[in-house]
Formats: structure tokens, C-alpha cells, sequence
């Protein structure tokens, strides 16, 4: 199906140019006297700048928002997806150091931009933590799908800014050209001596089967940037005579602990016929990276969050599961932290070094497609999925968490012959369905203690508070949508999605007795709170519906309108609902909420688009009004004895709820001065407020009196700062193009509690691409130049605001394929 290119017009442009003067190059041969004729050219270029595969929804995608880039930008680009995406008009990046990064997309990041490969789950714990990588390789994807509108419910809710959807060729749909085509490519980046060595083989094996392999390799050392200071404050060391917190200061060039390593290995088989395919692969994958924020102060602490008589005397299993607490069991008066020392005995810490992560997954899928199977089905398509992740967050050789998804996901679509007069009536329903068993846990901690007088010695068990507890995760889902061609020029799309979920913790029944036996010695209300603590142990179910509606505009030729409503509705996941622990890559302790309801949104999108002779545009504006918003409240910020001392202290976060609403506008426009030189200019803008915000308690006065304290109105954390831009793309040749890309970064002065302001900058970047002519093989060198100015960036929508991103720094790369 058609679709536009999202400002990467020129690229499409340049192809069928080279194409076109090739062709005229020939026919001049053949017939010297004929002169060629310019509009000719521009026809050409038409045709060629709309065509495109789309993956995504088996009707094909027609939103003028929707966004696609394409293999030859990927292979340029980071390995990381949030990186990778990073230029596209309206995404950002939460990058992490070099090993992660996740995509922001409108304001909206994580738990609500669902990440899918090939349409199938993405089986990882990337939306635990932004120091966990995402388990997609950009520079092996074909393309990269940005989908919005009614399409998205086919694969999730809650996702109003869009969801991104990454297609590879893992497993053959289509039987290969040749006997064996392949590519390899090498990719050198100067800053951080990043080495990247990638490369995919497919082969028919006879008439209708084809195998496939590919593999990626990447080292990369520390970053550099422009000089810093890093202050380093010392939270929980003895304050000075003044009552002061002791801090050091670093200046750096570089930016410790941003190395990244990743090995990724795949094999797939397939049996291809002339009514679809049937395949299956195995993909292997590890990677090994610093963790650039990384504070070792808080590693030995614990939250205290739950009024302290309740722990005493009425609900002592809340020591053993804190975050069974409702809202009117948290200790809103004191809440805060108690750390243990690193003293020379506690064996956890026997020895520190470098923080980093060291990750594995096991991966299999089996996908296949079959035309017209019965009568009324036009094409079915199925995909299964299984996977092991796991990874160990380290100092040293020392493992302080670990994290664990084992998940098997299952999906089968359809769509069903057209109906009605003209065939206008076109529709896909399907089912789903995944079930995810995870945790992140700790090893076990130990206190030694000394008897006064002796040489005898105490070793006895820390209560621990792990960030998740084992849980098992099940959602089942039935989807639909249905498209009306209502005239050649208008269609309308509506679609809709139940999703039932189900999280089920793991307790130890037998240690809430026992818990509960120390405290309560009255046999009925020992009794009595069993049963209390019993009922608190279902659990969590809930259903969320969504549904969408969307009209597609051709009111001219090349000019399309479209709009898009939706109402969508997102269940809390088992972080939101019960992880209690540390969250260090976020400074934070994360407390979760077992009251928490499903997320609602109303939203409201509309774009225009237009791809002319000369002119080009798309542009589009966009409101999400939402209801239960999850966000995470500071508990220790300032209004009890045990609060944080500074914005740097680390933050009791709970997760709670309140309206919120975003709205922004985002776009490009270009224009096609010459047949050489293809000039644009972009933006995008997002604005972003929690609402209405409950009022909390105060502190109890002397009388036992609460007071409520009203909250304000507040930014959402994080909100990514206005962006200016503008491109020159030229194709000098059939073998020669370059694109030089300056934008502005405004300052970000719109702040989130404990936010300060950030800086803008500029960012200059100039790419050169040569492809020379080879025989039998296609090749593509390319120079690219990143941060020429080498300004010293800083990224408000990071969780590392304080860090400088990279700077200067140039990329040598040569793919070929043959």
C-alpha cells in the first residue's frame, strides 16, 4: 500500500531519479537524435515516492500520520531503537548511556508505547527501567513502523501516541531472487571507537524452502563529550561541622560507564508457497553494558512508607509485603529511608566495581500467512512466540539484582473477503494472547553482629525488599477492525479491543502466619487478620475496552486529510501494582499500588498530508485527555522529619493516579528546488500536565487531626523541550548524495517536581552516501557527521538530565549487498 515517508521524501525521489536517468541514458544509445523531456522525470518520481510494503495490518495503512523508515537510514543509525529513532519528527530519546535507549513518542513513553517485532510481543523488561535495553536491532530491521490511528488497537491499548513495530527477515515470507543473497556491513564510529559488524544470508533450499542467518556484533567503549563536572554527593556520609552534605567534584571528557557490548545471532527456515509461508527461528542474544548513573550510596536501604503501629500491632505481613498497603495504611507523617553501612563485614559488598548489566535471551517464533484458506476469509495470519530473558545488574563481579521474563506469546488474525457493493467493506479480527512470568530480585543480604565481650558473631538474614516478586501475567484479548470505502476518495475505519488481564503474585502463606503469629497472641483476632491478609493475596483482574474511529480524506489529488478518535483504556502492569524496592538507575524507590485502576484516555489526532511535484508536507495535531493517569508521587519531599535534604537525594516514589492531558503539534515541509536539491524544515512540540491531582494527608497534629493538603497542577515528568530543524538533501549523481540536518533544541524551562532547567542547543549533522558501480554487487559508503559543533548536550527527557550526550563524533560505515 501507498505510504508516505515521514520528510524522507528526497530519498524516494533520488532512487527513482538515478532509475529514470539511467533508463534515459539508455534509450539515448539507442536513438541519439531523441531528446528527453524534463516532466517525463517528475512523473516518475510520483509513482516511486508513495510505493512502499506495509506490515502492520493486513488492509494496509493509510494514515497520514503513520511513519516508516527504511533499512538504508537504520543501518546508519544507533543500535539502539530510541537512538535510532531519535530524528523522527515528534519521537525522542530516553537514552541511557550506550547500551539502552527507548523511544519517546508525543510525550509518552514505556508502559504506553508498546514495542513489537514482526507484530508479536517484544519479550523483554525494557518498561521496568530505562537502564534496560530493548530486545529489537534497528540495524538489522528491514523497517520501522511508527502506526497510529484505528490500527493500533489491533495490537494493544493505551497506546494513544502510537506504537512502533519492527520488521525483520528472521523468517523468510518470500523465496530469495537468487540461488543465496546476502549484505554484510561495517560500521566505525570515531568518538567512542564503536565497531560494528553486521551481516544476513538467505538461500533457497529447492523450489519453496528458504533459509536465513544473521548475526550482529558491537563493541564500543566510553563516550567522550565536551568537558563536564560531575558533582558527586555523599548522601549517608557524616555531615561537616556546618551541617553539611559532603560532595566531590569530577571533571570528565568522557562519560564513565557508557561502554556497550551485543552479540545477536539468528537463524530461520521456511517453507514458502503461492498461498503463503510457514516458518520458524531461533535468535540468540547478549549484551553486556555500563551503567553511567549508577550510585552506590543507597544500595543498602530500605523504605519505610507503612505507619509503624500497623506493622506492630494489626498488619505485621506487611513487613513481608509492603506493597499489599492501601492508600490510608502509608505513613504519610514520616515516611523515608533506613540504610545499613557498608561496615567491613556485610558480605555483599565484598567487592564493588564498575556498574553494569549482563544480559541473555533465548528467543523462538514460529509466524505464517495463508491466502484465502476458506471461503468468506481473504488471508489468515498467525505468529507464536517464546522466550527466556534474563540479565544481572553488577558492580564488579558482584550481582546486586537480577531480572527475569520468561513469556510465551500467541497471536491469529484474519481478514475476511470484501463485502458489499465495489467490495467497499474490508475488515481483520483476531484473538491474543501472552503469559509472562517475571521478577526482579536480590540476592539474599546478610548482618553480622558481635556479642559485647566475646569473639561470638551474629550472621542473620536482612529483611530485603526486592523490586518485583515472582508474578505471572496473563492477557487475553479479542480485536477487530473494519474499513468503509466509501467513495474512491473517502474512507472511514473503525476498530476495537477487549483486553481481559490477570497478574497473580507469589506469596509464602506459611511466613505470613508466622509473621502474624509474633505479633497477635488472641487466637480469634489472629484469626481475623489471617483472613485480612489472605483476601489482600487475589489476584489483580481487570478488563480494559477500547475503541477507535478514523476517517482518511483524499479530498486531491495528492492531498489527504485524516482524523482520528479514540477512547482507550490501559490495566496497570505488576510494577505499577506491587514492585517495592530499589530503582537505582531511576534514583528512586519504587512503592507499588495494589488500588491502582485502569488508565483511560479520550484522544483526538488530525494530519494532513500532501506530496506534490515540488511541495511536500505533513503535519499534525493532537490532544490525550487522560483519566487515571498513573504518575509516581514523592513521598519524602520536604514535609516530614525524614524527607529528602536535596533534589539529588534519592525519592520514596509511590505510584498514584489523576487526570492528566498532553496536547502538541508536530510537522514537516519540503520542497524540491531542483532535481538535485531537496530542501525542508521541521518541528514538534508537546505539552504535558497532571490535573485535578487528589489532595494528599498532612501531617497529624496534636489532636490526631490530618489536614489535606491541596496539590497544584504540575508538568508531567520529563516533558521533551520544542524542536526546530530544517534539512538540505541533494543527489548529485547516480552514485553520490548528501543531506546536511541543523536543528534547535530550546531550553526546557516547563518542570516536573525536582526538575531543574535545561539547556538548549544545537545540533549540526552532514551525511555523505557514495554508491559506487560494482558488478554483481550493490555497495553503499557513507560518512556521517554527528554534533560537528560538538555542543555539550544535555537531554531533558532523560533520566540522566545532568549527563552530557556524545559529542563530535563521525561514522565510517560500507554496507554491500550481493
Amino acid at each position: 500500500m501507498a505510504q508516505q515517508r515521514n520528510g524522507k521524501w528526497l530519498l524516494a525521489c533520488s532512487v527513482a531519479f538515478a532509475m529514470h536517468t539511467a533508463n534515459a541514458e539508455t534509450a539515448m544509445q539507442l536513438t541519439p537524435t531523441r531528446e528527453p523531456a524534463p516532466e517525463i522525470t517528475f512523473d516518475t518520481l510520483t509513482v516511486q515516492a508513495v510505493t512502499t510494503q506495509d506490515h502492520s495490518n493486513l488492509l494496509g495503512s493509510n494514515n497520514a500520520s503513520d511513519t516508516v523508515v527504511h533499512k538504508d537510514t537504520l543501518q546508519k543509525r544507533a543500535t539502539t531503537l530510541g537512538d535510532a529513532l531519535s530524528n523522527q519528527v515528534g519521537i525522542h530519546s530516553n537514552a541511557y548511556g550506550g547500551g539502552a535507549s527507548a523511544p519517546i513518542i508525543r510525550g509518552q513513553e514505556g508502559k504506553r508505547i508498546k514495542v513489537l517485532q514482526n507484530n508479536a510481543d517484544v519479550i523483554d523488561m525494557a518498561t521496568m527501567s530505562p537502564d534496560h535495553a530493548i530486545m529489537v536491532d534497528p540495524a538489522l530491521a528491514e523497517q520501522v513502523e511508527v502506526v497510529r490511528g484505528a490500527t493500533t488497537l489491533l495490537y494493544s491499548s493505551g497506546n494513544a501516541a502510537g506504537l512502533i513495530n519492527v520488521i525483520d527477515n528472521k523468517i523468510p515470507t518470500a523465496m530469495p531472487d537468487k540461488a543465496v543473497t546476502g549484505e554484510l556491513g561495517r560500521r566505525f564510529n570515531t568518538n567512542n571507537n564503536e565497531d560494528v559488524i553486521s551481516g544476513a544470508i538467505t538461500a533457497s533450499l529447492g523450489n519453496n524452502v528458504a533459509l536465513h542467518v544473521e548475526g550482529l556484533h558491537k563493541t564500543s567503549d566510553d563516550y567522550h563529550t565536551p568537558t563536564f563536572d560531575k558533582v558527586i554527593r555523599h548522601p549517608l556520609a557524616e555531615k561537616d561541622s556546618d551541617g553539611n552534605i559532603p560532595v566531590t567534584t569530577q571533571t570528565f571528557d568522557h562519560l564513565p560507564n557508557s561502554n556497550a557490548d551485543s552479540q545477536v545471532g539468528s537463524v530461520g527456515l521456511s517453507w514458502i508457497g503461492d498461498k503463503g509461508y510457514l516458518g520458524a527461528s531461533a535468535t540468540r542474544r547478549r549484551d553486556q553494558y555500563g551503567l553511567p548513573a549508577h550510585n552506590h550510596a543507597y544500595e543498602d536501604c530500605q523504605a519505610d512508607v507503612i505507619t509503624q503501629s500497623l506493622l506492630h500491632f494489626k498488619k505485621p505481613y506487611f513487613k513481608l509485603y509492603p506493597f499489599l498497603a492501601s492508600d490510608s495504611d502509608i505513613d504519610y507523617d514520616n515516611p523515608g529511608l533506613t540504610c545499613h553501612s557498608h561496615g567491613a563485614q556485610d558480605t555483599a559488598h565484598a567487592d564493588m566495581g564498575k556498574p553494569s548489566i549482563d544480559l541473555t535471551l533465548t528467543r523462538y517464533d514460529i509466524r505464517g500467512e495463508l491466502d484465502q484458506p476458506i471461503s468468506g476469509v481473504d488471508k489468515v495470519r498467525f505468529n507464536a512466540s517464546q522466550a527466556d530473558y534474563h540479565h544481572d545488574e553488577l558492580e564488579g563481579s558482584v550481582k546486586s539484582n537480577y531480572f527475569d521474563n520468561q513469556a510465551k506469546t500467541a497471536r491469529l488474525e484474519l481478514s475476511h473477503t470484501p463485502l458489499g457493493k465495489d467490495d467497499m467493506v474490508t475488515g481483520v479480527w483476531g484473538v491474543q494472547y501472552s503469559r509472562s512470568e517475571n521478577s526482579g530480585l536480590s540476592p539474599q543480604k546478610y548482618d553480622s553482629f558481635t556479642i559485647p565481650g566475646t569473639t561470638n558473631t551474629i550472621v542473620s538474614p536482612r529483611n530485603q525488599q526486592p523490586i518485583l516478586h515472582n508474578n505471572v501475567t496473563t492477557n487475553r484479548a479479542i480485536f477487530g477492525l473494519e474499513r468503509f470505502q466509501l467513495t474512491p476518495h473517502l474512507q472511514l475505519e473503525a476498530s476495537g479491543r477487549v483486553e481481559k488481564q490477570q497478574v497473580a503474585m507469589s506469596y509464602d502463606r506459611e511466613a505470613i502466619k508466622k509473621i502474624i503469629g509474633k505479633s497477635i497472641f488472641v487466637d480469634d483476632l489472629y484469626n481475623k487478620t489471617v483472613n485480612e491478609a489472605f483476601a489482600l493475596l487475589e489476584p489483580h483482574q481487570e478488563t480494559a475496552k477500547s475503541y477507535a474511529l478514523g476517517a482518511n480524506w483524499t479530498f486531491q489529488p495528492d492531498y489527504q486529510l485524516s482524523i482520528n478518535a479514540s477512547h482507550q483504556e490501559r490495566i496497570p502492569n505488576a510494577q505499577e501494582l506491587y514492585a517495592h524496592g530499589m530503582h537505582l538507575a531511576t534514583n528512586s524507590f519504587e512503592v507499588g499500588n495494589k488500588t491502582l485502576t485502569k488508565e483511560k484516555s479520550n484522544n483526538l489526532e488530525l494530519a494532513i498530508k500532501h506530496q506534490g511535484e515540488k511541495l511536500d508536507y505533513q503535519v499534525a495535531t493532537y490532544v490525550y485527555d487522560f483519566d487515571n493517569y498513573i504518575y509516581l508521587l514523592a513521598l519524602n519531599d520536604a514535609r516530614n522529619p525524614r524527607s529528602m535534604e536535596s533534589d539529588d537525594d534519592l525519592q520514596v516514589n509511590r505510584y498514584m493516579q489523576s487526570p492528566a492531558r498532553f496536547y502538541g503539534v508536530e510537522g514537516n515541509i519540503g520542497y524540491q528546488i531542483n532535481p538535485t536539491y531537496h530542501v525542508s524544515l521541521y518541528g514538534d512540540y508537546v505539552n504535558g500536565k497532571l490535573i485535578d491531582i487528589p489532595a494528599i494527608p498532612g501531617v497529624t497534629d496534636a489532636y490526631g487531626n490530618r489536614p489535606m493538603i491541596e496539590q497544584p497542577d504540575r508538568y508531567t515528568p520529563r516533558l521533551p523541550p520544542m524542536r526546530l530543524g530544517g534539512k538540505v538533501n541533494a543527489m548529485f549523481s547516480d552514485q553520490l548524495s548528501a543531506e546536511l540536518d541543523y536543528s534547535h533544541v530550546f531550553e526546557q524551562d516547563r518542570l516536573s517536581k525536582f526538575e531543574h532547567i535545561t539547556a538548549g542547543y544545537n545540533m549540526l549533522n552532514i551525511g555523505v552516501n557514495y554508491r559506487p558501480q560494482l558488478a554483481n554487487m550493490d555497495a553503499t559508503f557513507f560518512i556521517q557527521g554527528n554534533n560537528l559543533l560538538n555542543e555539550k548536550v544535555y537531554v531533558h527527557e532523560s533520566f540522566l538530565p545532568k549527563l552530557p550526550q556524545m559529542g563530535r563524533n563521525i561514522s565510517i560505515g560500507l554496507t554491500t549487498k550481493f
